[in-house]
């Protein structure tokens, strides 16, 4: 039973992290059935936005962010709600985030906050962009490269030319939108490629304050209990920009004030989100996924320090390049680092650790039979434990 304070809602770490497990999708079953475009499209209705990533060690990040929710699924099917027309494209939340059409004109308001920020006075930067939009219009779909020819060698991370970054200016601002090859190399089009006349007219109609709160309160329901610094860090919002929407939303009740035991709020319940007693999840959490943003957050209320160490030297990485999370009910309880070796068919484990006073009776056969889930959904023949961690000795032994 929740209870009430003269501050609003207080609820226990137990309860937040369930309100919190069940707003990101992982209280309900896996379907039994097979997976069909309107699960996945309910993956998305229920985050918002799902984040995508080209890092392939295992599986790209957004198609393991799926996986954790609905199980094993054929990939077709995404990528089908992926082509123009077929009701997801990509625009910018949290990172580039796959989102609903309609959810798209939600963040006009980071469309024009971008053409102010960026803002092009020069007449002949103007024409440039003019002339790039009318090409890209014209062509249909096209990659960055055969917008330009090349006089410099191509360097190995982040390699904008100018044509790149006019290109991304243009999508930023909502004047084009973007696709992906089968190589995941990202390729432009014209806006009216992907989404309705309808849905554009929509995004021009709405006021940027609107705008707003509704990716406010969008974040909030993907949330079910956060703090302000955790809504505006799900949608990439600036912190002076949120401050008054929430303030407005507290008043009118589309959030509810509320505390949680021994953790420095405020924290935001939205109104609407499920409150269950119990959550028997079981899955591996991607260090792309939604759940895993804000690591405070996640240390806060599960006790739980996670540290993405794709970026960190080999030799001062504490427990691995692609560290997935276990989430076990309602408690993250182990993690391991991850590689698909395509050529052996197998899924590496290549590390593996369990956190402090989890019952490995309960977590390893758990972890095992998950692991076994992803390996077939990848077309992997074999899960191979390395020996390195803590839970290595006791999970190989489930193989």
């Amino acid at each position: 039973m929740l209870g009430v304070t003269s501050a609003g809602v207080s609820l226990s770490r137990g309860e937040a992290r369930r309100i919190a497990l069940a707003a990101q999708g992982f209280a309900k079953p896996r379907p039994k059935t097979k997976v069909t475009a309107k699960h996945l499209l309910g993956v998305v209705d229920t985050l918002g936005g799902v984040q995508v990533d080209a890092v392939n060690v295992m599986a790209r990040a957004h198609l393991m962010t799926f996986f954790s929710r609905v199980g094993s699924y054929d990939v077709e099917v995404l990528n089908k709600l992926w082509a123009p027309g077929g009701g997801l494209l990509e625009y910018w939340m949290h990172g580039t985030c796959l989102m609903r059409y309609d959810t798209w004109p939600l963040f006009v308001w980071r469309m024009r906050a971008d053409r102010k920020r960026h803002g092009v006075d020069a007449t002949d930067a103007r024409k440039a962009l003019a002339a790039l939009q009318q090409e890209v219009d014209l062509r249909g779909e096209v990659t960055a490269g055969e917008l330009e020819v090349r006089t410099t060698k191509k360097e190995p991370w982040w390699d904008w030319t100018v044509t790149k970054s006019r290109l991304e200016y243009l999508f930023a601002t909502g004047a084009i939108t973007v696709g992906r090859k089968p190589n995941f190399e990202r390729t432009y089009m014209s806006l009216f490629e992907a989404v309705s006349d309808h849905t554009v007219a929509a995004r021009d109609a709405m006021d940027t304050d609107e705008s707003r709160r509704a990716s406010v309160l969008l974040a909030a329901r993907a949330l079910g209990v956060a703090r302000a610094r955790d809504l505006t860090f799900y949608i990439w919002m600036q912190a002076a920009s949120a401050r008054q929407v929430i303030k407005e939303a507290v008043a009118d009740g589309s959030l509810l004030e509320a505390e949680v035991e021994g953790v420095k709020g405020p924290f935001y319940l939205h109104p609407d989100a499920a409150r269950p007693r119990v959550v028997n999840a079981a899955a591996l959490v991607n260090p792309f996924d939604p759940m895993l943003w804000r690591r405070d957050r996640i240390t806060d209320l599960f006790g739980f320090d996670y540290v993405l160490e794709i970026f960190v030297p080999e030799a001062k990485r504490v427990f691995g390049y692609y560290v997935m999370a276990f989430l076990l009910g309602d408690e993250f309880v182990a993690r391991v680092d991850l590689k698909a070796d395509r050529k052996l068919k197998h899924l590496l484990v290549q590390a593996s650790y369990a956190e402090l006073g989890v019952d490995l009776d309960v977590v390893v056969p758990a972890l095992a039979h998950e692991l076994r889930e992803v390996a077939r959904w990848q077309g992997l023949l074999d899960v191979v434990v390395k020996p390195k961690g803590d839970l290595a000795e006791r999970l190989a032994s489930e193989f």
